[in-house]
């Protein structure tokens, strides 16, 4: 209902009217509208993490997964654009306490920048948390700096990606 409404214009009667179940019961388990959306970002997340593994766990190396993971969470991400920012601005903590979808994501890709580091693909002497910090950068810019009035292009999204990649990982050499 989200993704077809807006969050601002769904109400919660709505939500469980038609998950047919009472007001109530739903607010046992989702407090608030916002609490249900990181419920369903949660849930996302986990779905997104399995269609991620096949991403990274392949042969190729780790900055080659590094951008398989982050060209298919940010195509992900920009499919829902709109609920997508509602969520991070919910999961950052404005609104709700933190959720574990950003700490799952940080999880991964300090894994995979442990790999790269190892591999000698990112310099030994860059902290793996500035690394990230610089990777979720292109997450984020893409996320906000791309226009509502603008069409999903799969292949001009994905252009972008690999050149903002490309820039970080110059600098991260």
């Amino acid at each position: 209902m989200f993704r077809e409404n807006g969050y601002e214009e769904t109400m919660v009667s709505a939500i469980a009217d038609n998950a047919h179940v009472a007001r109530q019961t739903l607010y046992n388990y989702f407090p608030s509208k916002g609490s249900l959306l990181a419920g369903i970002a949660e849930e996302e997340m986990t779905s997104l993490e399995k269609m991620l593994g096949q991403a990274v766990d392949t042969d190729a190396g780790a900055v080659e997964r590094i951008r398989r993971f982050l060209e298919a969470y940010i195509l992900d991400a920009v499919s829902y654009l709109v609920l997508t920012r509602r969520i991070v601005f919910l999961i950052n903590g404005v609104e709700e306490e933190p959720g574990r979808t950003q700490a799952r994501i940080r999880s991964i890709l300090t894994r995979l920048v442990k790999q790269a580091k190892a591999e000698g693909s990112i310099r030994a002497g860059i902290e793996a948390g500035t690394a990230v910090d610089s990777l979720l950068g292109v997450y984020y810019s893409i996320l906000y700096e791309t226009p509502l009035t603008e069409p999903n292009d799969e292949k001009a999204c994905k252009k972008r990606i690999g050149k903002m990649l490309d820039i970080v990982f110059d600098g991260l050499k």
